[in-house]
């Protein structure tokens, strides 16, 4: 059957569908444009959620006094959504008032290597100390503080505040109208500051402004990174540049004993470490090792960052579960001609002062590779009889740490890595703390200097890791009063008890602290209750920055700022009822 030929329809319908498609590109288009235009520093935000300051406080009152019980999915959903655009433009103001109080206290850096200013000191960055006319002022210290944050974390907060504020301000207006969450506005600055030209940066952010509005922010970070690579051919190595300026190394403490070493580096060098701690992982696996991969990447890495020669003994590996309390020992704990790991001199001025070098003591200390360093008994040593109870990972007859020699079933030697480097730990503990971990009786573990308590497990499981000694820290040795420098007993007891600077929010290690008279000398005496330990930053904030300094009868200190705003530092130890 022929099939009966249809007339063509007419030429407007050509012209019609021909159109359309190009009729909705430039639909398309146009919105975009509006978008881009909307998005001005000179026009106004059509994503603005609050159109007066009223409408915001009606807003948070709605918040506010919802009985999030009685809501239904649809009103939460808006109430989460009303919350973040608050959060949004609460974080911008956030922002301008940290970057305007640097303003405020403008001046020239002090954190030039120099005491006190001098003509031609360039004026401060966001983050760093200044002289505001003849007072030296610190505005992340200050920001920290009223933040409740650690000081390098209000310099953090600073910097990323005035990058966003001094060169993203149509980001930042976007911000302030509640249009895009504060996470995607700083990954924009982020992603998009190496870009110097600040015409070419600019256009770039409205282009990553508009597909964030279009499309939502969960992708922002990539979005911007995408478009400023495609206008800036060296975007890349702007960027690799910038975060190897920014790599770091920092520890996360969790309870139980553990924590978290994070380095971050060149992708490169941490696929290769972890490409090579796993080959080395997989053949001790295939070896008859019975821990899992994870196990072994975690012992592997720790041995080889300790220089441990030995074998990469797991704890426990031996014994199977934890031991309750280290095994017995008649080592005492303040002997000084002891052999017993991390003995420590007694109590008292002549004994503190022995062996004594520029404010230190001389503190005993065995390596784990040593097994004549341990005496009989004591938690990880090899007895008469084998090992005492408690050590674990190690088997009978044999020394922890000896190199090459193979420990417990299922636990082989790691070969080719260095001796033991000499790296010690100090523990903090009380006379009763310390003759509980020589006599093996049950008690608390006392402190780890740089993390925090520790239960006695992982106290007995440290004499056969690394070096290390403990500091009894309820004696006070003796001194002399009327001599400015204390004693280097005196100086060491003042270090165990304070632990860290004793700024408000400050960890600065105690070693590296000045011990200040908090009444000046020769006014105030030269004890224990007159010598408090400073980081250098804050010794300096002290003396030159209008901070007064006041104690309570429970050992915490009052610090008083410029502003008269007042915070407290509690003691490390608290001191007894």
């Amino acid at each position: 059957m022929r099939r009966q030929r249809t007339q063509p329809p007419p030429a407007t319908a050509y012209l019609g569908w021909s159109l359309f498609p190009l009729l909705g590109w430039v639909l398309r288009l146009s919105t975009a444009l509006l978008w881009c235009h909307s998005l001005s520093p000179e026009g106004s935000i059509v994503a603005s959620m609050f159109d007066s300051p009223v409408e915001m406080v009606d807003a948070l009152t709605s918040v506010v006094g919802a009985d999030a019980a009685v809501l239904d999915a649809d009103e939460l959903l808006g109430q989460l959504s009303m919350i973040s655009q608050l959060e949004s433009v609460l974080a911008a103001r956030k922002a301008e008032r940290m970057v305007g109080l640097h303003h405020v206290l403008a001046g020239t850096s002090a954190d030039l290597g120099h005491e006190s200013p001098r003509p031609g000191d360039r004026a401060a960055g966001p983050a760093e100390r200044r002289w505001s006319g003849d007072v030296l002022r610190s505005v992340s210290d200050e920001i920290g503080l009223v933040l409740g944050a650690h000081r390098r974390t209000a310099a953090r907060w600073l910097n990323r505040a005035a990058v966003l504020v001094e060169r993203f301000p149509t980001t930042l207006a976007l911000l302030r109208a509640g249009g895009l969450p504060a996470a995607a506005a700083q990954h924009i600055a982020h992603e998009l500051a190496v870009i110097a030209d600040g015409d070419l940066r600019a256009g770039v952010e409205k282009v990553v402004l508009a597909w964030g509005q279009r499309y939502g922010w969960a992708r922002i970070k990539q979005i911007a990174h995408r478009e400023a690579a495609k206008v800036l051919a060296e975007y890349e190595s702007l960027l690799h540049a910038q975060r190897q300026l920014e790599r770091t190394t920092y520890t996360v403490s969790h309870d139980g004993g553990m924590a978290d070493l994070v380095v971050s580096t060149s992708a490169i060098d941490i696929t290769a470490i972890m490409a090579a701690l796993t080959a080395r992982c997989i053949e001790l696996q295939r070896q008859g090792d019975p821990r899992t991969l994870d196990q072994l990447r975690t012992d592997l890495a720790v041995a080889r960052l300790l220089g441990h020669d030995q074998a990469t003994a797991a704890p426990g590996a031996a014994a199977g579960e934890a031991p309750n309390h280290p095994g017995p020992s008649t080592a005492h704990p303040d002997h000084t001609n002891s052999a017993h790991p991390g003995s420590e001199p007694a109590s008292g001025d002549a004994a503190n002062d022995r062996g004594a070098t520029a404010g230190r003591v001389a503190d005993a200390e065995t390596a784990p590779s040593t097994a004549s360093a341990a005496a009989p008994g004591a938690p990880g040593a090899a007895g008469a009889a084998g090992t005492a109870p408690g050590a674990p990972g190690v088997a009978a007859g044999v020394a922890p740490g000896a190199p090459g020699v193979a420990g417990a079933v299922g636990v082989l030697p790691e070969s080719g890595l260095n001796p033991a480097v000499g790296v010690q730990v100090v523990i903090h503990c009380t006379y009763a703390e310390a003759e509980a971990l020589a006599t093996g009786a049950v008690c608390t573990g006392g402190e780890l200097e740089g993390y925090g308590t520790l239960p006695q497990d992982a106290l007995a499981m440290a004499f056969t890791r690394a070096k290390f000694r403990y500091r009894l820290t309820d004696r006070s040795p003796k001194s002399d009063p009327a001599r400015y420098t204390p004693s280097p007993g005196l100086d060491q007891h003042v270090r165990d008890r304070d632990r860290r600077c004793r700024f408000p929010g400050c960890n600065a290690r105690v070693k590296y602290c000045d011990l200040d008279h908090r009444v000046p000398f020769p006014k105030g005496l030269t004890d224990a209750d007159n010598l408090e330990a400073f980081c250098r930053q804050h010794h300096r904030l002290k003396h030159h920055g209008n901070w007064q300094i006041f104690t309570t009868d429970t050992g915490s200190l009052i610090w008083i700022s410029p502003t008269d705003r007042a915070y407290i530092d509690p003691p490390a130890i608290p001191h007894a009822a």
